[in-house]
C-alpha cells in the first residue's frame, strides 16, 4: 500500500496575514471538505486494490472496504480485538 501524506500538506490554507478571523469561510470550507472528499476516496480506491491477504493483516473484509467511513464501523471495529471469537482447531470437532 502507499504512504499517504499528512493532512495539512494537503489541504489548502490561507496564508494567515490574509486571513486573521477565527472562522473559516465558506471558501475555506468548501476546499477543506472537497480535500477530505478526495482523500477518502483515494482511500476508497486503494481498499478496493489490496489483496484479500492485505485486508485481513488489517483487520477487514473485503465487505468492510464499503463501510470503513461509516462511524458504526469505527466503534465495531475498535470492539473486535476485546471480543473476538476463538479460532477452530485444525483438528476438527
Amino acid at each position: 500500500m502507499t504512504a499517504f501524506s499528512p493532512r495539512n500538506t494537503l489541504a489548502f490554507r490561507m496564508p494567515e496575514a490574509f486571513s486573521p478571523r477565527i472562522r473559516p469561510t465558506l471558501f475555506e470550507r468548501l476546499a477543506s471538505r472537497l480535500v477530505g472528499l478526495r482523500e477518502r476516496i483515494a482511500v476508497a480506491a486503494e481498499l478496493r486494490r489490496a489483496s484479500d491477504r492485505d485486508l485481513r493483516d488489517m483487520g477487514i473484509t473485503r465487505y468492510d472496504t464499503g463501510r470503513v467511513f461509516d462511524p458504526e464501523f469505527a466503534d465495531e471495529y475498535a470492539s473486535r480485538g476485546k471480543y473476538s471469537r476463538p479460532r477452530k482447531s485444525a483438528g476438527g470437532s
